[in-house]
């Protein structure tokens, strides 16, 4: 059965099937503890065969909202319109734009003042222009390292990607790091990438093969259908593994397979997390289209971390929790990264 060009147009036709596609799709309203059914009688009312494509998608936005998911968004074309939900869509919005880069002009971090004033201009940069450096806009390493203080490094982790090359890539960042008494691991502004390259990277500092998280897929109607889960392990691999004292820094710009490589590494006894929670967005996302041609973006895993808990929507906590602020950065200080290295050297 086709459906109707003026169907396709029609804006309660557009509410009912996006409604329905995260019904049948979406992967954490359990955990979230969302009535999908009553946000459909709060919301459906409102929408009207009358209903201009504006206000159409204010609503869609009023109803995407309470999902709290930095992996949900809806798009439009003609006229361009975004929306994000979740944290991250709450900080565009407030900084005045729809799309800020990951990584950039985030008010309470820098990597360019870390590479100027910390790492005093002496780094390596790993794997330049990547697709996951070209899809957020520019042709940065995915991996900056340096000595940032006597006995100490430091390594920025800009995106997962490449996973073969990274493999190599890590082996050679622990052997120049093997006599360090410490290392600053930086995930601030990581803009995920793939799972699977989180733990390639985690594994090179496993003490031991340790559960860091568990994925399901929703396969059938019911909220609670999901297949069989997947077991994440994050174990030793490659020649040498860094398990001296790491301190790792977070923030709400460590996004999607940010989100679990923090996961991961946080099960390790030498790991402290420092800064802030990550952004909290753990599942997988896929795109898919409404009748009227808009895209939507849906997550439809659940993720868990060995104790059974969903950080969906809330981010993985730090053990120690401390912010910069837009003043710090712009007076040329990096509060978090001081005492990172404070800690590493107070062991």
């Amino acid at each position: 059965m086709t459906t109707s060009e003026e169907d396709q147009k029609d804006p309660v036709f557009n509410f009912e099937t996006l409604w329905q596609m995260f019904d049948r799709h979406y992967g954490s309203f359990i955990p979230k503890r969302i009535d999908w059914n009553l946000l459909h009688r709060t919301y459906s009312p409102m929408v009207k065969h009358e209903t201009t494509q504006d206000e159409l998608f204010k609503i869609m936005i009023g109803l995407l909202e309470h999902l709290n998911d930095n992996h949900v968004k809806l798009q439009s074309k003609a006229p361009p319109r975004f929306f994000r939900s979740g944290v991250l869509g709450n900080i565009n919005r407030d900084s005045g734009g729809e799309h800020i880069p990951v990584g950039y002009n985030i008010p309470d971090f820098s990597l360019d003042l870390v590479k100027t004033k910390y790492l005093k201009g002496r780094y390596e940069e790993r794997l330049p222009g990547t697709k996951l450096a070209a899809y957020f806009g520019g042709d940065f390493p995915l991996y900056i390292y340096a000595w940032i203080d006597k006995g100490v490094g430091y390594l920025h982790l800009r995106n997962f990607d490449e996973e073969e090359k990274t493999a190599d890539i890590m082996d050679e960042i622990v052997e120049e790091f093997k006599d360090a008494r410490g290392l600053i691991l930086d995930v601030r502004g990581n803009g995920g990438g793939w799972d699977s390259v989180a733990k390639t990277i985690a594994d090179r500092f496993a003490d031991r093969k340790r559960l860091f998280m568990t994925t399901q897929v929703r396969n059938g109607p019911k909220h609670s259908d999901f297949d069989p889960p997947l077991f994440w392990y994050a174990e030793p691999k490659g020649p040498l593994q860094f398990t001296k004292p790491i301190v790792m820094l977070t923030h709400r710009w460590t996004i999607s397979a940010g989100d679990c490589f923090v996961l991961a590494m946080r099960v390790f006894p030498h790991v402290i997390n420092l800064g802030e929670f990550t952004s909290g967005a753990y599942s997988d996302e896929y795109w898919d289209t409404l009748p009227n041609g808009w895209r939507v973006c849906i997550c439809n895993k659940l993720y868990q971390d060995p104790d059974g808990v969903c950080w969906e929507g809330i981010g993985t906590p730090p053990n120690i929790r401390m912010l910069n602020t837009k003043e710090d950065i712009v007076q040329g200080r990096d509060r978090v990264l001081e005492r990172a290295v404070d800690l590493i050297k107070a062991k």
